[in-house]
């Protein structure tokens, strides 16, 4: 699954949410470059199947800076878009 998503990344097709721009990235100094690296340097650390739109990933990784995040996405229902839903710093 993380290839899948990491494939979409590259390819451009993601939708950051606007939770994720506006309270995960202000907040943290937290760039959207920095979420596109933890997806594409990270790994699959947590499935949640508990949402109705679909199951949804947690990547952990490194952003720019080296700093450990993670990034919360899913698919669009017609599995052709990422959507980045959240970021944190996992501890």
């Amino acid at each position: 699954m993380l290839k899948q998503i990491q494939r979409k990344i590259l390819e451009g097709n993601y939708v950051p949410s606007l939770h994720i721009l506006n309270d995960s990235l202000p907040d943290d100094d937290f760039s959207l470059a920095d979420a596109l690296n933890v997806i594409l340097e990270g790994e699959l650390t947590d499935i949640f199947d508990d949402d109705e739109r679909g199951q949804r990933y947690e990547i952990t990784g490194p952003t720019l800076d080296n700093y450990e995040y993670a990034v919360v996405c899913r698919f669009t229902s017609n599995g052709e878009i990422v959507y980045l839903i959240t970021a944190y710093a996992p501890y």
